[in-house]
């Protein structure tokens, strides 16, 4: 009995604490109301973000192009799978990247002009991802390395020039003394169990 105590005595003192491990980002959308900026940070501990996409939400309007694309914080790869980059070219519902080696901490963005179906006209990004009336919102998803997903659609506010959203989930941590307690006192149990039938 002495020498369980001093086995869990001696855990307890070298037990250290677990980090949770989390995946998430944070979207910035803000500056001109024609042509808002669109920023992705991984605010992941570990996973690598690998895609997202922001849907136009109204389908009467478009995502007329894509541009001033590329890492502000970082080195990281990109492809444009849905969307274009031309001023007045595809004009697409979805602008949707494939990214490889987007880090945490590091800071994906990009500008993008939005416009009536078929025509060139400003128009207030605002009154187009948010407070839709019968149309839905814009949605942002995003893909991780760990197979972590997220689906954001856009709350109803017009009321700002500047949104900020963020999403994360963690993993609940195993204490790190406990897989060390259980077969510490699996191993007295076992010593206890052949005392007694000898």
């Amino acid at each position: 009995m002495r020498h369980m105590f001093g086995a869990l005595g001696l855990v307890l003192a070298t037990a250290a604490p677990a980090a949770a491990l989390s995946t998430g980002y944070t979207l910035e959308i803000d500056g001109n109301t024609n042509v808002p900026v669109v920023q992705v940070t991984n605010t992941s501990t570990s996973a690598l973000l690998n895609s997202f996409g922001l849907t136009i939400g109204d389908t009467a309007y478009n995502f007329d192009y894509a541009g001033s694309i590329g890492a502000d914080v970082g080195t990281i790869g990109f492809t444009l799978v849905t969307g274009d980059t031309a001023n007045g070219g595809a004009r697409t519902d979805l602008l949707q990247f494939t990214l490889t080696g987007f880090d945490p901490g590091e800071v994906f963005g990009f500008e993008t002009d939005i416009d009536p179906d078929n025509t060139n006209t400003t128009v207030d990004f605002r009154d187009v991802f948010f407070n839709n009336g019968t149309a839905p919102n814009a949605v942002f998803s995003v893909g991780f390395s760990d197979g972590t997903t997220f689906a954001l659609t856009l709350p109803d506010d017009v009321e700002k020039s500047s949104y900020t959203f963020s999403e994360s989930v963690s993993d609940v941590p195993l204490p790190a003394a406990l897989p060390l307690l259980g077969a510490g006192l699996a191993g007295l149990g076992f010593v206890a169990r052949r005392r007694r039938g000898a």
